[in-house]
């Protein structure tokens, strides 16, 4: 659980300081307390970006005066993830380290700005060695992007792989998703 206690923590603050001002004390769930005003602003911020957010906070604030539990969420993504939807930006450093957790973070909570710069990040990642992980990310997380080129990198080297470890255990671990990529290297060759 990680505990994040304003007041002053909401609004301009940057990754560093939000770091900070955060006591990391489990890996799973996040609790914010806040003070009433704070709640509204941090409310507002958090609802504007995010449609399950504003239920969550339309459901809970009265309930719980302020107080919201988000739950699978490691705290190393928590603070990146919490700067986003104050700023609505992220940085290529946290990017680098975190891209596909970001990716999670954004589909769960239905955040599409941060989902469209990960997925955008993750492309000018991909190669003919990380492609079929790549495949199954994008399957996982309904990332359009990811999966198109993904596919494209995976057509334009099929023979090497399908031969590579990480195709066969993507096809004991989700035989659907490796049919599916069967398919799409079938269409795209013999079209």
């Amino acid at each position: 659980m990680a505990v994040a206690k304003p007041p002053g923590f909401y609004g301009s603050q940057r990754e560093g300081k939000i770091h900070s001002q955060m006591e990391f004390l489990g890996a799973r769930d996040v609790t914010i307390f806040s003070a009433q005003s704070t709640s509204r602003h941090a409310g507002t911020a958090w609802a504007s970006r995010s449609p399950v957010f504003k239920r969550l906070l339309d459901e809970r604030r009265e309930v719980d005066k302020g107080v919201l539990t988000v739950h699978d969420m490691n705290p190393d993504i928590f603070a990146p993830f919490l700067d986003f939807l104050y700023t609505a930006q992220v940085s290529n450093k946290v990017l680098e380290k975190n891209a596909s957790d970001l990716l999670a973070a954004a589909h769960m909570y239905s955040i599409p700005s941060l989902k469209s710069i990960c997925e955008g990040f993750i492309c000018q990642q991909m190669s003919r060695d990380n492609a079929v992980a790549m495949v199954e990310l994008a399957c996982k997380y309904d990332a359009v992007s990811i999966r198109e080129a993904a596919y494209d990198a995976v057509t334009m080297t099929y023979r090497d792989i399908l031969a590579c470890p990480n195709f066969k255990k993507l096809l004991e671990r989700e035989p659907r998703i490796a049919a599916d990529m069967l398919k799409e290297i079938l269409l795209r060759t013999t079209a």
